[in-house]
């Protein structure tokens, strides 16, 4: 299991309890799932994937525009750029290693996407996600960066 998604994933409330619960100043579209993913893995906890759950989720047409994954991917970026900025240990090098990685997603995904820009396809929807949630990692980071060297 890569990671947990909002639309279907259960956590037994002792669990909750032992990990300190949801952190709610997290940004949506998916913080609040990878600080719950953080904490379960870091405390010793398994994910559990299972194929055969199902789950009736209504997504409405403004769901399957460009513009809303384009708006859900940097905000997803922006949330795990705050997971990332809060745990204290090895802060400088975690930083970096984001600011690395938000920095290789934004240039690859530009060339990626100027190089598929003739060809509209999957591949050039893949580089448009990733070049958008490398500028939401990529600008939180250096956002909060700068608000904790102050």
């Amino acid at each position: 299991l890569m990671h947990l998604m909002g639309a279907n994933f259960a956590v037994p409330r002792g669990t909750l309890e032992q990990i300190g619960g949801f952190a709610e100043d997290m940004p949506g579209y998916g913080g609040d799932e990878r600080y719950v993913e953080a904490r379960i893995r870091s405390a010793g906890g398994r994910l559990i994937y299972v194929g055969s759950a199902i789950v009736h989720h209504q997504i409405g047409p403004d769901k399957l525009t460009r513009e809303w994954f384009r708006s859900r991917l940097l905000t997803e970026g922006k949330a795990v750029a705050h997971l990332r900025m809060r745990e204290p240990k090895r802060r400088i090098a975690r930083t970096l290693r984001t600011f690395v990685q938000g920095l290789r997603g934004v240039v690859c995904g530009v060339a990626g996407t100027a190089r598929d820009k003739s060809h509209p396809s999957p591949v050039n929807f893949w580089h448009s996600c990733q070049l958008w949630y490398a500028r939401g990692l990529l600008g939180e980071t250096i956002r909060l960066w700068l608000l904790r060297t102050r």
